[in-house]
């Protein structure tokens, strides 16, 4: 895997950026513009007229229907669309920075970089690939904010763990709501694990500690318990990230973190 050599250390400007790149079709000048603002300017969203201006910018000429380039970049999932501001907004996704990267490194402006980015890549893709299976908009909201914590300009590791597991909780809670959040209470008062609140919306389960929330939908046949064993390890990570202590986790340990909730909680 590789990585733009610090965009940074890149004193070109866009036109040049976009030239030196060498490609033609109408679809990978958008994702090398979008690349490189979003990487020289920091820019994390981008609507289809902002796009316009930088095609302007990079002195190409403006595609006759510039939301066709849009769509057709999002349909072929080089690009996140986010449907949840009052107007769609874009970002370019895992896929779509590896497909600009690979034709960066090809006309020699990438430098390899070592196992840390590789494992990156590796887990921002198994996330993307459950956030495309994910209907709800809220929980969708969740694995996005990870994946922006996972960027490898950021590499908030413990923000993404943060974000990665209230996905993961609220999709939980969703399957509660499904079999009912009566048979919820009843499997709590009957474990004895304290006294027992009124549960009449999935926000309603806030009241309850995670751990015993684990153990509740064990026992309603939602997981099972050695799923239930794996979740628990992922919540103590969790909880340690969600503090002020010394626990910095390294890329190891967020992949085996990501790989446990995508297999045991996003895809059931």
């Amino acid at each position: 895997m590789v990585v733009i050599m610090s965009l940074e250390d890149y004193d070109g400007n866009l036109c040049e950026f976009v030239k030196a790149s060498q490609v033609t079709s109408l679809t990978d000048i958008a994702l090398h513009i979008i690349y490189f603002v979003e990487r020289k300017r920091g820019k994390k969203w981008f609507f289809t007229a902002d796009l316009g201006t930088w095609f302007m910018e990079a002195l190409i000429p403006l595609p006759a229907n510039l939301r066709d380039v849009v769509s057709k970049a999002t349909r072929s999932q080089f690009l996140i669309p986010d449907k949840t501001s009052a107007r769609i907004r874009y970002r370019l996704s895992q896929k779509g920075i590896d497909r600009v990267e690979k034709q960066l490194e090809q006309v020699g402006l990438l430098a390899t970089q070592g196992e840390e980015t590789t494992l990156l890549r590796e887990v921002s893709q198994s996330l993307y690939e459950s956030l495309k299976q994910i209907p709800d908009l809220d929980e969708r909201g969740y694995i996005q904010e990870a994946l922006t914590c996972l960027d490898p300009r950021l590499k908030a590791y413990r923000a993404s763990i943060l974000m990665g597991w209230a996905g993961a909780v609220y999709h939980l809670r969703k399957q509660v709501e499904k079999v009912g959040f009566d048979k919820f209470c009843q499997t709590f008062e009957r474990l004895s694990l304290g006294k027992v609140k009124k549960v009449n919306t999935i926000d309603d389960l806030e009241y309850y500690q995670e751990k015993d929330f684990l153990l509740v939908i064990e026992k309603m046949g939602i997981i099972d318990k050695a799923v239930r064993i794996q979740l628990e390890t992922c919540l103590d990570l969790r909880n340690a990230c969600g503090h002020p202590t010394q626990v910095s986790p390294q890329i190891h340990k967020v992949k085996s973190f990501f790989e446990d909730i995508i297999q045991y909680a996003l895809s059931r």
